[in-house]
């Protein structure tokens, strides 16, 4: 890959994850010698991919996981109705996992470009918004079609578009938390994606 290689496991986790085809070859060859698992492979693969098991810090079914700007990984956990929110080296940062603020089932998150972090809580009708830091950003915002939502997404005007798995509707928040506008689908929503374009 092009760029400043990853001075942190998870850019470099990030990186493969991204591009798993990209520079197999060069990172097949820092294996050297003595491979630490068996059996070796024989010659550098097509692409690489990345499994990553983490228990603790609160994680209780976590679901829609996202990673901001800095780095720092958001879990909804939505068992004990929490956030847990990791540092680039895997430690839970102050006051993680975090309550309150509307959390009840967090399904999905996540991040706009200011860092606040936009949580769908699959079981209220409800979504909760936190600071970079954890901390309560904007009031929770109901209404708005909001039911059961189990899905979020940030577009690059900063306007959060919420799935909803008990309607079929999809809510339009503005970056503060107030209500935008809200289109109808077809069928509950369970997942979106946004166009960078």
């Amino acid at each position: 890959m092009n760029g400043t290689a990853p001075t942190d496991t998870i850019t470099a986790a990030m990186n493969i994850a991204q591009h798993p085809g990209t520079q197999t070859a060069g990172l097949f060859g820092l294996l050297g010698g003595s491979p630490p698992f068996a059996p070796a492979l024989a010659a550098a693969p097509s692409a690489f991919s990345i499994v990553v098991s983490y228990s603790g810090a609160g994680a209780s079914a976590p679901s829609g996981i996202a990673v901001d700007g800095a780095g720092q990984v958001w879990i909804p956990n939505s068992s004990n109705s929490t956030l847990s929110v990791l540092s680039q080296s895997g430690l839970p940062i102050a006051g993680s996992p975090f309550t309150g603020n509307g959390l009840n089932a967090p399904s999905a998150v996540a991040i706009d470009n200011n860092g606040t972090a936009w949580v769908a809580n699959a079981g209220g009708n409800i979504v909760s918004s936190f600071s970079s830091t954890g901390a309560n950003q904007y009031a929770v915002v109901t209404g708005s079609g909001l039911s059961a939502p189990t899905t979020v997404a940030v577009d690059a005007l900063g306007l959060v578009w919420v799935g909803n798995g008990g309607g079929k509707m999809v809510s339009v928040l503005t970056s503060h938390g107030g209500v935008e506008s809200q289109v109808v689908a077809g069928s509950p929503v369970t997942a979106l994606a946004i166009n960078p374009k």
